[in-house]
């Protein structure tokens, strides 16, 4: 869990206050998200990642109820055939930006879970650690970092995780 030591972000590119930054952006997002494929079966739980190359944004996904044979190939099992939040985003980039720019650039994901509380109406952030079918697309696409929440405790506290390709093998 990231405790916010010096030490968690020496040699990384951003900095704790901009990965708090973006993360809580896109939270915003994830509220305003509409049929993201989990409301009816996840609990209200809604999830987005975002593909950070080359200084810049260049795309978002969502869970979604549309299959690809791009999530296919990456689902967790063979029933696992509507696009998860991070394959979703690697394709939506793969498809801007192009196969082989994609795969050379440094590339970081930012993924954001809400959910709701118990009891409330009122979205928290939850585990957003990525299934094993996006790990293995998440590593067959090259990418460097993830940054991803994990449970808000019940004070309130959000936290956040950080992966890098050394973490993923």
């Amino acid at each position: 869990m990231n405790d916010g030591s010096s030490s968690d972000f020496d040699n990384f590119y951003f900095s704790e206050r901009r990965m708090r930054e973006i993360l809580d952006n896109l939270t915003l997002r994830a509220r305003k998200l509409k049929g993201s494929g989990n409301t009816s079966s996840g609990g209200g739980c809604r999830l987005i990642a975002a593909i950070y190359i080359n200084k810049r944004f260049v795309t978002f996904g969502y869970n979604s109820n549309k299959s690809n044979p791009f999530q296919m190939k990456y689902g967790k099992n063979d029933k696992s055939i509507f696009f998860h939040a991070e394959t979703n985003a690697i394709k939506r980039a793969i498809n801007l930006v192009g196969f082989d720019e994609f795969k050379r650039s440094k590339t970081t994901m930012f993924i954001v879970r809400i959910k709701k509380k118990p009891n409330s109406s009122e979205y928290i952030w939850g585990l957003s650690k990525p299934c094993r079918g996006c790990t293995t697309a998440i590593i067959d696409m090259n990418i460097n970092n993830i940054i991803y929440t994990l449970d808000e405790d019940q004070t309130g506290v959000k936290a956040f995780e950080i992966m890098t390709r050394k973490d993923l093998g």
